[in-house]
């Protein structure tokens, strides 16, 4: 599962990144799914954890890796949450206990 925040993200991005990552591991016979979460809206991510779980009967391995260094100053979740905190800790805690 690769799960992208990018507001902007693209659909060949999501394709170009599972390819390479087929392409670096052919060993590999597990399956890549995208899932597009929203990390400063908790709200999303309840829906794409629940969205997975309707679809999939399992789940070897989570990553998660949020990188929101140098937030705006008094930047928000749409939950109120300090921006740094709800989206490095708190949405990845939160979808992983979802999951």
């Amino acid at each position: 599962m690769i799960g992208c925040d990018d507001q902007d993200h693209n659909p060949r991005s999501e394709e170009k990144a599972i390819s390479e990552i087929k392409s670096r591991l052919p060993e590999t016979r597990g399956l890549l799914i995208f899932l597009h979460v929203d990390l400063d809206d908790l709200a999303t991510i309840k829906r794409t954890a629940e969205a997975f779980l309707r679809e999939n009967d399992s789940l070897d391995a989570v990553w998660n890796y949020a990188d929101v260094m140098t937030p705006t100053r008094g930047g928000k979740t749409k939950q109120g949450l300090d921006l740094q905190l709800g989206t490095n800790n708190v949405a990845p805690f939160l979808f992983t206990e979802l999951l």
